[in-house]
């Protein structure tokens, strides 16, 4: 069996119906791993609805190994079956991922009832010296639900009037009842429902200490998506606190803030693990981080060449673009008014400016 990321990815059957609570079992098997990160197990758990075991419902476990493993045998203790939990529908003898990621194989996995040893102790009084030959016949109820009966022999000869003997045999009742076993080299595709994520960060330029929204919305079929989704990065930067909710199209939608803590361009990953019904996903995001720093521009508006001037005029001075944040600054230097000298006896006004909201005018 071969997983992508965060699959829960599984074979199970489901043996409540050839099972009994109050009765011993033991569960045993091969395991071998490749590039398994997380681990693989053998279990026996009660699932309620959607394949999710409740909090009373794990039974047993062996395994739990990952890496890159050789053919491994693991066999459990012999254990008593307990009772289904009330919010549980079914058992399931499962071979699964324990949300990791990479490629598993299992061979001869069984589910068997345990071995029962009946230890019986016959003992006859003789009052005459005569050999008297005993039938003892020995009833063991094994944990399976069978009932097993043997016969033993015993013959005692005295050597006095009166003797005493005492016989102990010692019978082994070995019942194998095989309730499950799977095929050499098991390989399955999971049938967990698919799941795609997106992600989106606002604002996508953000300076270093700054904040930033990160927003992943995972989509799958019915039903509501669940679980949450953990978000890295490539750079250096701390994560908030994951809020996520259930959009109206059953969608999975969980945001988180941002905090990078170096410049440069970093990758933000949203990775979606699965749920007991769905597989994992992920997706990724590219946020260009900057140095604090002051952003001003300076333009320089070439001087012009104004022809002499007749009367009074304006010289208005126009920018475009949006300022979100902070202030402008204008400064005029080497700006010269001229006008025609005035008529002979005329008195001169000096040349003389002063600023208006939208711009100069001069006089």
């Amino acid at each position: 069996m071969e997983t992508g990321a965060g699959s829960l990815g599984r074979l199970y059957q489901d043996v409540a119906g050839i099972t009994s609570p109050g009765n011993q079992y033991q569960i045993s098997g091969w395991i071998k791993t490749n590039n398994v990160v997380g681990n693989v197990v053998i279990s026996l758990e009660y699932v309620g609805v959607g394949g999710g075991t409740p909090a009373d419902g794990h039974v047993m476990e062996i395994g739990g190994v990952g890496g890159t493993q050789d053919w491994t045998f693991f066999q459990s203790g012999v254990f008593t079956l307990q009772p289904m939990p009330s919010d549980a529908q079914a058992l399931w003898f499962l071979l699964g991922f324990n949300a990791g990621v990479g490629t598993a194989w299992w061979d001869d996995v069984s589910l068997v009832s345990a071995t029962t040893t009946t230890t019986v102790t016959a003992t006859s009084t003789l009052t005459t010296p005569t050999t008297t030959t005993e039938t003892t016949t020995l009833t063991s109820s094994t944990t399976s639900p069978t009932t097993t009966t043997e016969t033993v022999t015993v013959t005692l000869t005295p050597t006095t009037t009166t003797a005493t003997s005492t016989s102990t045999a010692t019978s082994t009742v070995t019942t194998t009842q095989t309730v499950t076993t799977t095929t050499t080299a098991s390989s399955a595709t999971s049938s967990l429902l698919p799941t795609s994520a997106s992600l989106v960060c606002h604002p996508d330029n953000v300076r270093v200490g700054g904040k930033t929204t990160c927003t992943a919305v995972v989509t799958g079929s019915s039903p509501a998506t669940g679980g949450t989704v953990v978000f890295t990065s490539s750079g250096q930067g701390g994560f908030g606190q994951v809020n996520c909710k259930n959009d109206e199209d059953n969608s999975l939608r969980c945001a988180v803030k941002y905090s990078p803590g170096k410049t440069g361009p970093q990758t933000i990953t949203a990775t979606y693990p699965g749920d007991p019904t769905h597989s994992g996903s992920s997706a990724t995001f590219q946020l260009n981080v900057h140095a604090h720093e002051d952003n001003s521009v300076t333009v320089l508006i070439p001087r012009p060449t104004l022809p002499p001037l007749q009367s009074d005029f304006i010289l208005s001075l126009f920018v475009y673009g949006t300022l979100k944040r902070g202030r402008l600054f204008f400064t005029f230097t080497g700006l010269v008014v001229t006008r025609p000298q005035k008529p002979s006896g005329e008195a001169k006004s000096p040349n003389r400016f002063h600023r208006k909201a939208n711009g100069l005018t001069g006089k």
